[in-house]
């Protein structure tokens, strides 16, 4: 009984474990700062030249380089404008607005057009090598075009408002605050539990599970691309939550990495003592037989 009261807990304490730091990667891959940190490694001229089936994200998006191009602006130019930090930064609000209502349920606030008015206005000013004339001639272009970026937003959210709303209060509830305190509770609770039962072997029953954790993880953080890609067609979408991914299972791989080495070094630890203090038994159990001969 009580080992099968042990097994219970260390599941616990690896499922707990598995998914508190899931959901914590989650919430830390949310945070704006992040959201615009990826942003800023995505290359959106990229983004132009995938070849697929058009979609209307895809066409949308497609049609801010279009606009450009029929206003007679030479490739180059726009090669130049694609650099500047605009694209990085709606990309970065549309990604934190829509990932946080689509994960949390929060309804953080947009740009509005006069906000991307101005964004364009700032970014194109910057650009010393053109003329006042070229300036004015691309802001009037992005300006005109402010709208399908919220079109792009508006896509999202439509795609976001899709889902059932059963699924979207369990996915909201999973990433609240409120679970993180609930597993953090079921660990130490556990772990309590197992010292309470299992004094002398209370280690293996703490430090296999999180060994297994790890393990799943790095399992997690290898096999999650292939698996997760091969079933979004939508190559456009791909490419840009990709760096976001990639983030996240990079830091799961790196929380593996730790749990994985504490664990087994105080496994090792463990072991260690327990063969030094069966050496110092020995010697007196073979002492108290030649005693007693």
């Amino acid at each position: 009984m009580q080992k099968i009261i042990s097994i219970t807990l260390s599941f616990i304490i690896l499922i707990s474990l598995i998914s508190l730091t899931i959901v914590i990667n989650f919430n830390i891959m949310i945070n704006s700062k992040t959201i615009n940190k990826i942003a800023s490694n995505i290359n959106y001229l990229d983004l132009i030249n995938i070849k697929m089936k058009e979609n209307e994200l895809k066409e949308t998006y497609d049609s801010l380089y279009l606009s450009l191009q029929q206003g007679g602006i030479s490739k180059e130019t726009i090669e130049e404008v694609y650099k500047q930090d605009f694209f990085q930064k709606i990309t970065a609000k549309i990604i934190d607005v829509e990932s946080n209502y689509l994960l949390t349920g929060k309804n953080l606030k947009t740009y509005t057009i006069t906000d991307l008015n101005q964004i364009i206005e700032e970014d194109i000013q910057k650009m010393s090598k053109l003329s006042e004339e070229e300036k004015q001639t691309i802001i009037t272009i992005l300006h005109h075009s402010s709208s399908k970026i919220l079109t792009i937003e508006n896509i999202i959210r439509s795609n976001i408002n899709n889902i059932s709303s059963n699924k979207l209060k369990i996915i909201h509830y999973l990433l609240s605050s409120k679970f993180k305190v609930i597993l953090l509770c079921l660990i130490i609770i556990s772990i309590l539990l197992q010292l309470m039962i299992n004094k002398e072997k209370l280690l293996p029953y703490i430090f296999i599970p999180t060994i297994i954790c790890s393990i799943l993880e790095l399992f997690i953080s290898i096999f999650t691309p292939h698996i997760l890609f091969s079933n979004i067609s939508n190559k456009f979408l791909q490419t840009i939550l990709f760096p976001y991914l990639q983030y996240f299972l990079t830091n799961l791989l790196f929380i593996s990495l730790i749990l994985l080495g504490i664990s087994v070094i105080y496994l090792m630890a463990n072991e260690s003592i327990v063969i030094k203090e069966k050496n110092k038994i020995k010697p007196k159990l073979k002492g108290k037989k030649l005693a007693d001969i």
